[in-house]
């Protein structure tokens, strides 16, 4: 279902106003490619994403296994 990422969290980004690419494309946030989008960032932006990810997508409510391998690859890529 699209957007379910963003009903089973509570603190959604798009929740507080930070608009949310995912939502955007009517994507839930483990069906959208971010790196796309995170590489066009500057090195610091990449850096608090990449954190972001690692540290706070894994004790979303919302996690789908399958954003553990995005997560890998943007420690990888970024």
């Amino acid at each position: 279902m699209p957007n379910q990422c963003c009903n089973l969290n509570p603190t959604c980004m798009a929740k507080k106003g930070i608009p949310c690419p995912a939502l955007a494309h009517a994507k839930s946030c483990w069906e959208y490619d971010w790196i796309p989008e995170l590489k066009a960032l500057h090195q610091e932006e990449r850096q608090q994403w990449k954190s972001h990810l690692r540290d706070t997508c894994p004790r979303c409510p919302a996690f789908h296994e399958s954003m553990q391998a995005l997560i890998d690859r943007a420690q990888r890529e970024l």
